[in-house]
């Protein structure tokens, strides 16, 4: 059985999520001069008008489109997991680059988005500027991972996994790609953030020898590794709804990835 975990976080992400992005939806039309990005949530209640937001093509493309109209080369591979889950890792190649490569994981209710989102400051194109070849990670289950050899995305089996799979099958997956196209170069560089540092630490504690051997350096944003002594109100709040947390989940991955 799994424990849940994911699951857990994954609704609380939506929650919040959903109820900004319907708030955002309602008071703007389609249309290209129109704000689409704020600074803080709080600015995305009063988008339409708020001089603090602005219109930005990042907000509403693929990681594809957002690399190259940004004027950076582009490669995408895809790689299947032990257990038949299809992962899409997104590369901005360095040619000619004597430096590690390095890798990078977002985190929970995310994607590699997350690295190229703010334009030439994205932390990905400073990293290729400095001489890097750059591995975009994007675990199960996000708009770009989901893929499998026998479930589709809007059937329960597939979103039977659990924080333990993306970190001892999607990581080992990921790695073992970037090893096989760069791995002459050096040791890879890995940068995790929030649920995608959880996942590298898992990994490294579940297979030392084996990340000893692929990774030389670990690089963790808001790394988030301990459950045990959260005081956030939800650690008593999820466990009495998380019946109905499940459902929702399911629910809501239904409906925004079926057509």
């Amino acid at each position: 059985m799994h424990s849940g975990r994911c699951i857990t976080l994954s609704a609380a992400w939506i929650i919040f999520s959903v109820i900004g992005n319907v708030q955002a939806q309602q008071q703007f039309p389609q249309q290209e001069n129109r704000n689409n990005v704020c600074p803080t949530y709080r600015d995305y209640f009063n988008i339409r008008n708020n001089p603090r937001c602005w219109y930005d093509f990042a907000a509403e493309e693929k990681v594809p489109q957002i690399i190259k109209k940004t004027g950076y080369p582009f490669i995408e591979y895809k790689v299947k997991t032990t257990d038949g889950y299809i992962l899409t890792v997104h590369r901005i190649p360095r040619v000619g680059s004597t430096k590690p490569p390095i890798f990078m994981l977002h985190g929970v209710q995310s994607s590699a988005a997350i690295f190229v989102s703010l334009g030439k400051s994205s932390m990905a194109f400073l990293l290729y500027e400095a001489g890097y070849d750059i591995w975009l990670g994007n675990y199960r289950g996000n708009e770009y991972s989901e893929g499998h050899e026998r479930f589709n995305a809007s059937q329960r089996e597939f979103w039977d996994y659990s924080v333990d799979d993306i970190a001892l099958k999607d990581v080992p997956a990921m790695l073992q790609l970037v090893t096989y196209h760069a791995g002459h170069r050096g040791k890879i560089i890995y940068i995790g953030h929030s649920l995608g540092t959880t996942a590298g630490i898992i990994f490294a504690s579940e297979y030392p020898n084996t990340a000893a051997n692929t990774i030389g350096l670990f690089v963790l944003l808001t790394p988030a590794y301990k459950l045990q002594n959260m005081r956030s109100p939800y650690r008593f709040i999820f466990p009495l709804l998380y019946p109905a947390l499940v459902s929702i989940v399911y629910d809501l991955n239904q409906n925004v990835h079926c057509s």
